[in-house]
Order: C-alpha cells, then sequence, then structure tokens
C-alpha cells in the first residue's frame, strides 16, 4: 500500500510554487516588520548574503556594516561589495563571519545539507543565520532544513511565519507560536518564515553535561565557613 502525507495532498491553488507579483509585493510588505526585528537583534563586522532569485526587504535595521553579497551570476548590480563565486563553492574563511543571510530558493535545495554545512563553518561563535523563504520551500525547508540547522548546533531565536493571501489564513497573532511541527501536519496554513538561528557560544555545554548538570544553589543568606586559625598570617606571605 502506497503511503500518502498530506505535504504530497496540498492542491497547487492553495499553496502555489510561483507566486504571482500582486503576491510576492504583499508578502515583501508583511514579512517586512519581522525581517527588520532579526536584522536589529544581530551584531558584529562582517556579513554575507548567499545569492538567491528571492527580493529581500530593507536592511534598515541591520547593525552590521561590512556586508557582502555572494553570487555566482555575472553582471550582478549591488550597492554592497560582490564576490563573483558559486556558494557551493564557499571562498570564506571559517569562523570569520558575523552573520548570513540565506533567502532560501529552489536553486538551494539540491545542495541543502553541504550548504548549511559551509554556512556554519563560516560562521564565528555567537554569531547569526537569518533565514527567509517562502512558497512550496517552506514545507520542505521546514522538513529537512531546520533539522539541519539544528544538528549542525544552530538555536533557533526567533521565527516569525505569515502569508501572501489577501484574506489571511493564518492570523498575526498566531506569527510567534506557528513552528515547523505544525507546518508539516497542516502544509500550506503558513506561506513564508523569517528565522533567526545562532551558532554555539564561545563555552558551548556538551548535551551530556547539560543533561547532568545541577542548578547552583540560591545564596542562603549566611556566609561560607571560615577558617578558625583567621586570615592574618596570610599577610607575612605576600
Amino acid at each position: 500500500m502506497m503511503t500518502m502525507n498530506l505535504l504530497q495532498n496540498v492542491r497547487h491553488d492553495i499553496h502555489p510554487d510561483s507566486w504571482s507579483a500582486v503576491s510576492r509585493a504583499r508578502a515583501l510588505a508583511r514579512l517586512s516588520g519581522p525581517w527588520q526585528s532579526c536584522l536589529g537583534r544581530c551584531h558584529g563586522l562582517r556579513a554575507v548574503t548567499v545569492g538567491s532569485s528571492l527580493e529581500l526587504p530593507e536592511r534598515g535595521g541591520s547593525r552590521i556594516p561590512y556586508q557582502t553579497l555572494l553570487t555566482a551570476e555575472p553582471g550582478v548590480v549591488s550597492a554592497m561589495p560582490v564576490i563573483q563565486a558559486d556558494w557551493r563553492h564557499w571562498p570564506v574563511r571559517p569562523g570569520s563571519l558575523d552573520m548570513v543571510i540565506l533567502p532560501l530558493d529552489i536553486g538551494h535545495l539540491q545542495h541543502l545539507p553541504s550548504l548549511v554545512g559551509e554556512i556554519c563553518t563560516a560562521l564565528g561563535p555567537d554569531a547569526w543565520l537569518l533565514v527567509m523563504t517562502q512558497g512550496g520551500l517552506l514545507d520542505r525547508w521546514c522538513r529537512f532544513g531546520m533539522p539541519l540547522a539544528t544538528r549542525r548546533h544552530l538555536a533557533l531565536r526567533e521565527a516569525h511565519w505569515g502569508d501572501a493571501r489577501k484574506f489571511s489564513w493564518l492570523p498575526p497573532a498566531w506569527s510567534h507560536y506557528w513552528s515547523a511541527q505544525w507546518q508539516n501536519l497542516l502544509p500550506g496554513t503558513a506561506q513564508w518564515t523569517v528565522q533567526l538561528w545562532q551558532k554555539e557560544t564561545l563555552c558551548p555545554v556538551s548535551p551530556d553535561r547539560k543533561a547532568s548538570r545541577q542548578k547552583a544553589a540560591a545564596w542562603s543568606g549566611s556566609w561560607a565557613p571560615q577558617s578558625r586559625a583567621g586570615t592574618s598570617h596570610l599577610k607575612d606571605c605576600a
């Protein structure tokens, strides 16, 4: 018996892979606020945007001064410096970036594991990965991309979910509470996402230590026991 999931049964008119110009403009307007919110949380010096066919909102909320576009397309006109290289031949020194912006499109999907791996290698400690995706790719990012990011020791710090339909199926109040699990169960409910992932900190706690670590006891209001001999004899040792 052939097994079917909900993702395979979604009608094309409910969850189209390609959007009209009107839908793209409406989505861009709706995700602009979450986009600026995520950008405002990032800090550092250097960021790279992976080349994509998706149109990005303005970057007014970004506090990172040095931003570069990584693209294999010749003749790209950009306000920021351009690295002419395919992202599959990632020409970035490991641990050198404070943020990577990934507008995920169909061209990235086939090589998603290696792309996420290269991004995580290039990010320094406490660095950020800002992901935006929309349309039919959203469900695949939830099913494959988000688990990849988690396995690469990225933590999801902020996630916004929305849609581009004239009459919204996903109420704005749900944008912070929606999840990849819900999107997998009800594909097509959200049409786009903006997610902010953070790499492990400078002093990460390994999973086995994290599980066994006990919470530090709160101060009881009394000082720790002192030696009966006192400390006056230590002055002579200085």
